[in-house]
């Protein structure tokens, strides 16, 4: 899956074989800019983070008329953007413009942890294996365990 600076998401072919590279399906899936688009597979779906305050988790097992069915909608709050997103097994952790770090279940869109921090946006997140800690890089890298 492909995020797009319009907002749209393009499902492309994969990489192997004559229709690698084709896109398969192309849907408007937010208001502003993607900044971070995945592929979470074992519910067939992917998820997407945006600019416009929104992480959306797209059934593609519900698709109709080009586009994909959004299965979980969670708002991050007014003037928040998304910067980046990692999965871990079932916990999504979302990094802001704002410089804080949440942790979804992403099958339900419920909060599970929040860390504020006012280092500015969140650039990259590493998980540790395990979901036993997380490390994000807002200028400095900062290490947090959540369980």
């Amino acid at each position: 899956a492909v995020g797009l600076e319009t907002g749209e998401i393009l499902l492309v072919q994969g990489a192997r074989g004559p229709t690698a590279g084709k896109i398969v399906q192309r849907w408007p899936a937010h208001s502003d800019s993607l900044e971070a688009v995945l592929f979470y597979a074992p519910v067939n779906a992917v998820v997407s983070g945006s600019l416009d305050g929104h992480v959306r988790v797209w059934d593609l097992n519900t698709s109709s008329s080009g586009s994909s069915a959004v299965r979980t909608d969670i708002h991050l709050g007014e003037d928040v953007g998304v910067t980046v997103l990692r999965l871990e097994q079932t916990r999504l952790v979302v990094g802001t413009t704002v410089g804080s770090l949440q942790i979804y279940d992403v099958r339900t869109g419920d909060i599970l942890k929040e860390l504020r921090g006012d280092f500015g946006a969140v650039m990259d997140i590493s998980v540790s294996p395990g979901s036993l800690a997380v490390a994000f890089e807002t200028g400095v890298v900062n290490v947090y365990g959540w369980e």
